[in-house]
């Protein structure tokens, strides 16, 4: 069963703490701006704040006397790691080594970092329909991976293909297991019927972050991968089986053709996978350390979400995104002891 990890959004949201900043203010100024670069400073150092605020959940801003911003400094120097919480709208509170691996170069990314960001975009969404594609549903961590161990346990681990005794058109489909595809979970998307595309960030080999981006105007799902190397494609493929056979299978349980407006679409569904299309990696940002595919991929979604498919940052400007991310992240979290 798919359960989302997400709490629902409580209370009032400052809107100029989740605004898409590059989408408002030009397309290079964020994350590379000196208020960014002033923010992480102070953020990571431990230093008192200079203006004397406090920045509580969603960006809050209310005059509270010195107040020092960061949980601790990058040595945890001052405070234990267990003793300043904070609630990013997971179902557990995080601490301080938490947003050090969220801000440090290389450092691979955590489900509850992905789900974190993802969920700030959403609430993006909400907020700035007209910078934000209003027909894309951004997905979290979890769905692929409860796909993919719905897959294994049906069709048995490294299986590209199901049994024949499975089929697609008479899977029985709990409600639980069709509340992502109703919208109903995570917070913050839309049923199915009323999107065109569906963005999944998935862990491939449980080791690895990539995109998959599906079109449900085409029935057709691209990858769109980080990793420098080049994977044969029958790899990737099998790591996607769940998604290529689930999909069309739960699309089809809800009656998704009968549900979508007429001429918006260009195929049927049948009882047969969506093609697996791997986007070329001249288009997409490469990583040449390890454990940044997680961060690529959320700026992927950042992008690919605000309708930019022009992706131009680099490997080279990574640490400063992994730094406005855990900024972004921390600006949208509130002491847990207040929760």
């Amino acid at each position: 069963m798919y359960s989302a990890p997400l709490q629902a959004i409580q209370g009032d949201i400052v809107r100029q703490h989740i605004a898409p900043l590059e989408a408002i203010h030009g397309d290079r100024v964020p994350p590379y701006s000196s208020a960014i670069q002033w923010i992480t400073s102070f953020l990571w150092t431990g230093l008192p704040h200079p203006f004397n605020v406090r920045i509580g959940f969603a960006g809050q801003v209310g005059s509270s006397g010195p107040h020092t911003l960061t949980p601790v400094g990058r040595r945890g120097q001052g405070l234990g790691h267990n003793q300043h919480m904070r609630d990013v709208d997971l179902l557990e509170p995080v601490g301080v080594p938490w947003f050090q691996r969220f801000q440090t170069n290389s450092m691979e990314l955590e489900d509850t970092h992905m789900d974190a960001y993802l969920h700030i975009l959403r609430k993006r969404q909400r907020y700035y329909s007209t910078v934000y594609g209003p027909r894309i549903n951004i997905l979290d961590s979890q769905f692929y991976s409860w796909l993919l161990n719905d897959w294994e346990r049906l069709m048995g681990s490294g299986a590209d293909k199901p049994r024949r005794s499975w089929s697609m058109f008479k899977h029985q489909w709990s409600a639980e297991d069709l509340a992502v595809v109703r919208g109903l979970v995570p917070v913050g998307t839309k049923p199915w019927n009323e999107v065109d595309v569906v963005l999944i960030p998935c862990n491939l080999g449980r080791t690895h972050w990539a995109l998959a981006s599906v079109d449900l105007t085409t029935g057709s799902i691209y990858l769109m991968d980080p990793f420098r190397q080049e994977v044969p494609f029958r790899h990737r493929k099998t790591q996607l089986a769940c998604l290529r056979y689930f999909l069309p299978s739960m699309l089809h349980a809800l009656d998704f053709h009968g549900r979508r407006r007429r001429g918006d679409m260009t195929y049927t569904l049948q009882n047969k996978p969506f093609p697996l299309n791997i986007v070329s990696r001249d288009r997409v940002p490469q990583q040449d350390r390890g454990g940044n595919c997680g961060a690529h991929t959320l700026r992927l979604i950042e992008y690919l979400a605000a309708n930019r498919d022009t992706f131009d940052w680099s490997e080279n400007e990574m640490g400063t995104i992994r730094e406005k991310m855990a900024v972004e992240v921390y600006c949208n979290s509130k002491d847990w002891s207040s929760s």
